[in-house]
């Protein structure tokens, strides 16, 4: 007897602008439908990207027992952009922890930057701190976004200034 056929390769399956999808057995191999499935991946293709950083920012209390992670002044949530709930990463200056946690909105004019729950273990009342929030962006949009960097007067939470780039680095930066 004839030995069995070999069993089909796995289909591939491209998008077809008629059905959404082909089976690449049907399809015209690197034709004009793996083009146009290339060309709508590469206009997918995302990055993270910084949206907003409260620069430098003093924290005013920990509380171990309170709900929430990071209690931040309205007025700061709303010059930097930063929802309340928003997913944010703080930077610790003076031990160098970095942690995510969520904003919780504080008292608008307050100046409290307040860590709670857990966070509180990460940092002492008068650390300095970085608190970003990133966003996912189209990579072919990327020169049109502009961070929301906020500044503060020195030793407080009052803002000094609001800038949308950070410059260029250069090579006299003293190491620590």
């Amino acid at each position: 007897p004839p030995p069995p056929p070999h069993p089909p390769p796995a289909p591939l399956f491209f998008f077809h602008e008629d059905d959404g999808i082909r089976d690449s057995s049907t399809s015209r191999w690197l034709g004009d439908v793996y083009k146009r499935q290339i060309m709508f991946l590469v206009t997918l293709m995302k990055i993270s990207i910084l949206k907003s950083k409260l620069h430098r920012a003093t924290i005013t209390n920990t509380h171990l027992d309170y709900e929430g992670s990071c209690a931040i002044d309205g007025e700061l949530l709303n010059a930097s952009d930063i929802s309340e709930y928003e997913m944010i990463h703080i930077y610790n200056l003076v031990n160098g922890e970095r942690f995510t946690t969520y904003a919780i909105k504080a008292e608008s004019g307050s100046g409290i930057i307040t860590l709670n729950g857990a966070a509180a273990f990460k940092g002492n009342k008068n650390d300095k701190v970085k608190i970003c929030t990133y966003s996912e962006i189209n990579k072919k949009d990327i020169k049109k976004h502009t961070p929301k960097l906020i500044y503060f007067k020195n030793d407080s939470n009052i803002i000094d200034k609001i800038k949308s780039s950070i410059p260029v680095q250069r090579n006299n930066v003293v190491s620590i």
